[in-house]
Formats: C-alpha cells, structure tokens, sequence
C-alpha cells in the first residue's frame, strides 16, 4: 500500500504506523485481528498486546519454531519475493529468543510450530 515494491524495506515504519492505526481501529470495535509478522522483538509484541489488552482482547501467539532450513527452503519457493538468505539466517536465531520469551509476555494462549510437516496444513480459525 505504501510502495510499488514488497521487497522495499524503506517503506517499514510508515507500514507499522499504518498498520498499528487499522488494529486500533478494529480492536476497538471488537473484531478479530490477525497480525500476521515476524515481530521477533519483544518491544513490538508488547505494544500490539498491549492495544488488545486497552480493550479487554485477548491476545494469542502463534510461533514457528523450525530448523533454519526448513525457513531457508520454503524461502526460496515464495512466488512473490525471496528475501536475502541472511535476513532469514538472523531471523531464524533470533527466533530462539522469542520463542522462549512468549511464554512469560501474558498471551491467553501461546502455539508453537515445530513440524515442518505441518505448515502446509496449519489452519486457524475462531471458535
């Protein structure tokens, strides 16, 4: 929405705001919100639990905790785009980290992906 290109990293702080502007607006009424992010700082998952909690949401977290390979693979199949094997190598170690933080960041529930077999197959819905 903000540029012609998804690869342009330069457009990231304008798509945050924008994107922290539409979950506050449908938080607010009471509508499911699905943020789908890497969000591997806990700084930014805080800020967006803490939008949901403003109006009594409850927040849930779901993680993806693979081998670097199975990001590394799946990276190189997307249609869209293939982002840079370093970006993905950091995001896949700093994935560590986050996995093991969600646990104490007060989700209602916290799901973590651990089979690359289920990727393909993962499906969330609203009971």
């Amino acid at each position: 929405m903000l540029s012609d290109d998804a690869a342009d990293q330069d457009a990231s702080a304008e798509a945050f705001k924008l994107l922290a502007l539409i979950a506050n607006g449908r938080l607010r009424r009471r509508l499911t919100t699905v943020i789908d992010a890497t969000n591997l700082r806990a700084v930014n998952r805080k800020r967006l639990h803490q939008a949901a909690s403003r109006y009594g949401i409850p927040t849930v977290a779901i993680a993806f905790d693979l081998p670097v390979e199975v990001y590394m693979e799946r990276n190189e199949r997307r249609p869209d785009r293939v982002v840079d094997a370093e970006v993905v190598a950091d995001q896949a170690e700093r994935m560590t980290e986050a996995v093991t933080d969600l646990a104490g960041e007060g989700y209602a529930a916290v799901y973590l992906i651990r089979e690359a077999e289920l990727l393909d197959n993962v499906a969330v819905s609203r009971r």
